[in-house]
């Protein structure tokens, strides 16, 4: 992204860099006439390529309520794709946000406009893309405060379509990780639920009076360290906190044999993390967190686990279909399955069919996944199956296929009548996961086990 209030650095900027860019930003601030800073900074993403964000400011100021940031978000659209052929795809509005911390009576709906204001915007134009920055909302708090804030409110916008936003990482946590109080209150400030003798913004700055984000993370670190110690165990896996791990094992070594602490305490956590990533309650770099300290924790209990002649819990060979350069999904079943005892064989992107057979044949796999986020990778993967039915293998691989473009009805209808094997969809890698287990659990004859939600 290249970010500069002056015209002739964002060029400079887009002479210099490799591949697309995202030049922030645009308004109509100045107007949109042949000279003003509209005009010259969309000439240059035009000339470029850049995709562009836009924010809902024009000649009157910032909006304010959520019908003059739609209204000004319209001509915005309107302008840069009519005018300047920019695609909606390229557009990221940002709906902008004041902080509902002053207590002043013009701001106290400044999150709720927000809010409305992506939601009524991503209903109208789906194809555009919504950004915010974020921390304004919470501008005037404590650092403690500000990020429980920062938290719901993204929260939040996340659920009414915003696409992306401008945070510190270290600015925002899961909202799990809060007590209910205290998100309780945040969601009242944010909507504005006063009452007679109940006002969100102070009962806010009374739960973290005091309060730093370094006393913050002191006191969530008393809290872990009161816990039991299987409890606490579970509880890293949940936060993603690796600080004491390796002490929490050794001591968790000298009561009980290594494979059951992996199956008993760390899996029960990873389970916790797929509800709270299932029910919204978790964002996927939490979850990635998660799933890292669960990989540390299995890798430093690893030598002391026996050594069996058994096969483990299965194989299954995973890849990104011919044409398709995405893996993050891919890699997140990776890490989860890994986790939870399958061996994984990940192949990596653009992989043709031929290499995916043989690598199944190879590794004498159980189940092939098959991930994709292009469209046209739906078509891929309809080619790969058929070229399955072809060979006679569809018999001997289940398949499991992800990826955003795919949908359930497409899989589970379409591509079933196709195939003359086993093949489901796999919402999410913890979806992917249940599924794993069910399909060896077919394979291997344990009763009870299927397919079905």
């Amino acid at each position: 992204m290249l970010d500069s209030t002056e015209v002739d650095v964002i060029r400079a900027g887009l002479e210099k860099l490799g591949g697309r860019a995202v030049i922030n930003s645009v308004n109509y601030e100045d107007g949109d006439g042949p000279e003003s800073r509209f005009a010259k900074v969309t000439r240059l993403a035009r000339e470029h390529g850049a995709a562009l964000i836009a924010l809902t400011i024009d000649e009157e100021g910032q909006a304010r309520t959520a019908e003059k940031k739609v209204e000004i978000a319209e001509r915005l659209i309107a302008d840069l794709t009519g005018n300047w052929g920019i695609r909606e795809e390229d557009i990221l509005v940002d709906c902008l946000t004041f902080t509902i911390c002053t207590g002043q009576e013009e701001s106290r709906r400044d999150g709720i406009a927000t809010i409305e204001g992506i939601r009524e915007l991503k209903r109208r134009h789906p194809n555009v893309q919504t950004t915010l920055g974020l921390s304004n909302i919470s501008f005037g708090l404590n650092p403690a405060a500000r990020i429980l804030l920062n938290s719901v409110f993204l929260d939040e916008c996340v659920k009414a379509g915003l696409d992306s936003a401008i945070v510190h990482a270290s600015k925002i946590l899961p909202i799990a990780r809060f007590d209910e109080e205290q998100v309780r209150t945040a969601l009242d400030l944010i909507y504005d639920r006063r009452r007679e003798g109940y006002d969100p913004l102070q009962k806010l700055m009374a739960l973290f009076e005091g309060a730093t984000a370094k006393s913050l993370k002191a006191s969530k670190a008393e809290e872990l360290a009161a816990l039991p110690l299987e409890e606490r165990l579970k509880r890293r896996i949940i936060d993603g906190e690796r600080n004491g791990l390796e002490a929490d094992l050794d001591d968790a070594l000298q009561a009980r044999p290594a494979l059951e602490i992996v199956n008993e305490t760390l899996l029960d956590g990873m389970k916790v993390v797929g509800e709270l990533f299932g029910s919204g309650q978790m964002q996927l770099p939490f979850v990635l967190q998660s799933a890292e300290v669960m990989k540390s924790a299995v890798a430093y209990l690893e030598p002391h686990m026996e050594k069996t002649d058994e096969a483990g819990k299965g194989t299954i060979v995973l890849a990104t279909v011919r044409g398709d350069v995405h893996d993050i999904g891919k890699n997140l079943v990776d890490i989860i399955l890994s986790n939870n005892g399958y061996n994984v064989v990940n192949l990596g992107i653009k992989q043709p069919v031929s290499a995916i057979l043989e690598a199944a044949e190879e590794h004498k796999a159980d189940v092939i996944g098959m991930s994709g986020l292009l469209v046209k990778s739906t078509v891929i993967m309809k080619e790969n199956l058929e070229e399955l039915n072809q060979r006679g293998l569809a018999a001997d691989y289940p398949v499991i296929l992800g990826g955003a473009a795919l949908t359930r009805a497409y899989v589970e209808q379409d591509l079933h009548e196709i195939y003359q094997g086993e093949v489901r969809y796999a919402r999410d890698a913890f979806e992917g996961l249940r599924l794993m287990d069910a399909l060896i659990g077919i394979k291997r004859g344990v009763p009870g086990r299927s397919c079905r939600s």
